[in-house]
């Protein structure tokens, strides 16, 4: 049996950096999608031409083959290490609810899957948590929260 590595920081981080790459890639091929579906309109200028033409459409369909390539490599990493995140962030709730404190333990779970494997900002977690993202307390407490969690993920993860 394959033995799990452990998700920590900055794995979380790789992580979320591999979603933001396959949307910035998943933007630019529909850009190119838009440009190479339009009409290629005749330009028309009084400036002589140049004696070296540029074939824009070969370059698109040229860039879009090696973006979804990206993606096809991409792609698949992300999937197996978003399995493994998942797994390491449900082993949190094996873990004894805290005392003290006004958060559960699924909430911490919430904000790990909602910064890292979603790519959401605090405001918009404040907002899934039913929270004032106005609220300067409470922006604190989402930064002071996200460092709990990532205290109950290496615990849950050594137990």
């Amino acid at each position: 049996m394959k033995e799990r590595v452990l998700v920590d920081k900055k794995r979380l981080i790789k992580q979320k950096f591999r979603l933001r790459e396959i949307k910035r890639l998943e933007d630019r091929i529909s850009i190119i999608d838009i440009s190479l579906s339009g009409p290629a309109g005749m330009k028309i200028s009084d400036m002589p031409r140049s004696q070296q033409p540029f074939d824009k459409l070969s370059f698109l369909v040229q860039e879009k083959m090696e973006k979804e390539r990206k993606l096809e490599k991409l792609y698949p990493i992300f999937k197996n290490e978003s399995i493994e995140i998942i797994s390491a962030i449900n082993d949190i709730e094996k873990l004894d609810q805290p005392q003290r404190g006004e958060r559960v333990l699924s909430d911490f779970q919430t904000i790990l899957r909602l910064y890292y494997l979603e790519d959401k900002s605090w405001e918009e977690i404040l907002e899934v948590l039913n929270l004032d993202s106005s609220n300067d307390s409470n922006l604190r407490n989402i930064h002071r929260w996200h460092g709990k969690a990532l205290k109950f993920l290496l615990k849950a993860q050594s137990s």
